[in-house]
């Protein structure tokens, strides 16, 4: 049902569209159904659909549409696609399909798990593109980083550190959640950027580069946040394959892609209604049509 109302918005939009900021419809007066006496028009659910999220809908749509034009639909993506759909059963098991719905593999494919791959396919290759532009942007670092509440427990953590313990043993014996983060055994890979600037100090310091463990905690004070953290590795060109996995999996860098994308195929709206709808929609921060 939610397919074929955004696919209604998408026709009734490009009926009629004029340079202007609001749309008319030429055949506004056809019935689209009735129940029992009651008739519904075309107009009216264009005015209904218009003030009711109706910006999400057109950027979900105008986004499928960009996807399956620069990313063709191949054996691969279905084969990937199918993968995807039997590990997410998998992993899910009885909750399937209390979170995908009960659609069958077909049409849960279709719908959902093609679209996720092809989408995929289309940042893989924006980032494939703009690789020297997104690696020098963000000048990622690999690093162990644990993060605490208080200076006592940081201080412990490194205690332990220097006593020969793993960093499995010091979380084991400390815990892994913090009011700010989560610490975890495996290195982490992120952009400079997404640091605080103590932790960017620290690796970017002598005594950082001789990439040991902090010798005292590195504090916050202003938000009260202790961390212990070791560089592992910062040179750019060494961490680009790894970053790129990161790049893939962050929300707000495959926003930024669709803006992108969207500006490049001059994304523009006949509506005013429908225009301020996206201007305020968060996904896509800063992005006005028809610019």
């Amino acid at each position: 049902m939610k397919k074929i109302i955004s696919l209604l918005t998408i026709l009734l939009i490009l009926v009629g569209c004029s340079s202007n900021s609001s749309t008319q419809i030429s055949d506004k007066d056809d019935v689209l159904f009735k129940i029992e006496d009651t008739s519904v028009t075309k107009g009216e659910v264009y005015n209904m659909l218009r003030y009711q999220q109706v910006g999400q809908i057109i950027i979900n749509d105008a986004q499928n549409m960009l996807v399956e034009s620069k990313v063709e639909l191949t054996d691969e993506i279905r084969a990937e696609a199918q993968e995807m759909l039997e590990e997410s059963k998998e992993q899910f098991g009885d909750y399937f399909e209390a979170y995908y719905g009960s659609g069958d593999d077909e049409e849960l494919l279709e719908t959902v798990f093609i679209p996720a791959v092809r989408q995929r396919k289309l940042l893989e290759n924006y980032f494939e593109d703009n690789k020297d532009t997104i690696i020098s942007e963000a000048d990622p670092v690999k690093l162990n980083i644990l993060y605490y509440d208080s200076q006592e427990t940081a201080q412990n953590a490194i205690d332990l550190l220097n006593d020969g313990k793993s960093i499995a043993d010091v979380l084991d014996e400390l815990g892994t959640t913090s009011n700010h983060g989560v610490s975890r055994e495996e290195p982490t890979v992120i952009a400079k950027n997404k640091l605080d600037d103590v932790v960017v100090r620290f690796i970017e310091s002598e005594e950082g580069l001789l990439k040991n463990f902090t010798k005292s905690p590195l504090m916050d004070v202003t938000e009260a946040k202790f961390y212990v953290v070791k560089l592992i590795e910062d040179d750019n060109e060494a961490l680009t394959e790894e970053y790129k996995e990161v790049f893939l999996a962050d929300q707000e860098a495959g926003s930024k892609v669709i803006v992108d994308l969207f500006k490049a195929a001059n994304f523009e709206v006949y509506d005013q209604a429908i225009y301020d709808g996206i201007k305020a929609n968060e996904q896509l921060s800063d992005f006005f049509p028809n610019n």
